[in-house]
């Protein structure tokens, strides 16, 4: 798919848009413009800078019930990822929408708690997924939890379907007792990863880092579903023993964190001038 192809389909979309060279372009969304990218790799990428604390980013997250994240990009971003498909137009309406949706919800003007929806048509899309994937599986209503043997150890993906949405998380790490500091240095370790995973995005609950996609009902399949755990198994992969050195080592996590600061100081400088 050539990259004329996404200048084509966003004029098509949107009016705003704006070539920008190398079959980049960008659209107007409120009072920011977001780029958007054709990857090599096959995904459609749309950005938007925010402006935030970098140690914010992952509360601000856990608000963006949608297929979008924050990354440093190297300023805070909320992200959007989609596979290209012969369909563009479709593939990036859906990306439009993600950070729309993400935007609303990073800056809490989004209506709170899940989109409405049925969750039987999620439920029906992880059903046909699980139907074919070569996992072993366990199944309770409308959940199911998949055993995937990877070099790095047992992992196991939940798959629920909510309202609206399928969500897949992948725990990483448990928080335990773990020190101010090292949550801190686990924060920015983990946006930093968004900014290199496709769908998938760290997070952190109550007790755990974790790895998720949420991923809109409205025309999902097991293709986008099988997207989402191979996003997940790479997160494992990149990530599951970085955060867990993190939270048990505290030396590390300090100079983790003093190097950062000192990078993000740099940085904010330079935007300054």
């Amino acid at each position: 798919m050539g990259k004329d192809a996404l200048a084509a389909a966003a004029a098509a979309l949107e009016p705003s848009f704006r070539l920008e060279g190398d079959g980049r372009g960008s659209v107007e969304m409120g009072d920011r413009r977001v780029t958007l990218g054709l990857e090599p790799d096959g995904w459609l990428v749309a950005a938007a800078p925010v402006v935030a604390s970098p140690d914010s980013l992952l509360e601000r997250q856990a608000r963006i019930l949608g297929p979008a994240k924050v990354a440093l990009a190297p300023g805070p971003t909320v992200l959007a990822e989609m596979p290209a498909t012969p369909s563009l137009e479709d593939d990036l309406r859906r990306a439009l929408d993600a950070v729309r949706t993400g935007l609303a919800g990073f800056d809490g003007t989004a209506a709170p708690g899940w989109p409405a929806g049925d969750p039987d048509e999620a439920a029906a899309a992880l059903a046909a997924y699980a139907a074919s994937c070569p996992w072993d599986q366990d199944q309770s209503t409308t959940r199911w939890s998949f055993r995937i043997a990877t070099p790095d150890g047992l992992q196991r993906v939940a798959a629920e379907a909510l309202p609206g949405v399928a969500r897949l998380t992948s725990r990483l790490a448990p928080l335990g007792n773990a020190s101010q500091e090292a949550r801190r240095a686990l924060g920015h370790f983990l946006v930093a990863l968004n900014g290199t995973l496709r769908l998938a995005r760290g997070a952190h609950t109550e007790t755990a880092a974790v790895l998720e996609v949420i991923l809109p009902a409205a025309g999902l399949g097991p293709p986008l579903v099988e997207k989402a755990v191979g996003g997940l198994i790479v997160g494992f992969a990149a990530a599951r023993r970085e955060c867990t050195a993190l939270l048990d080592a505290p030396d590390l996590a300090r100079a983790y964190g003093s190097f950062h600061l000192e990078r993000r100081t740099a940085w904010e400088r330079s935007i300054s001038r």
